[in-house]
């Protein structure tokens, strides 16, 4: 799935560099679903390529 994100992508490195040299935590999240998806609720059902 092709998302065109490019420019999200380099907005986010942005907003992490300068929460970095603002002494701002970085957290970093992930989601993962069960191979067969049963854990992935209604988004999952929607969006099953994820």
């Amino acid at each position: 799935m092709y998302a065109a994100v490019e420019n999200e992508l380099s907005s986010a490195l942005r907003i992490r560099e300068l929460a970095r040299e603002a002494g701002i935590k970085v957290i970093y999240t992930n989601v993962v679903y069960q191979q067969d998806g049963h854990d992935g609720g209604v988004f999952f059902k929607k969006a099953p390529v994820l």
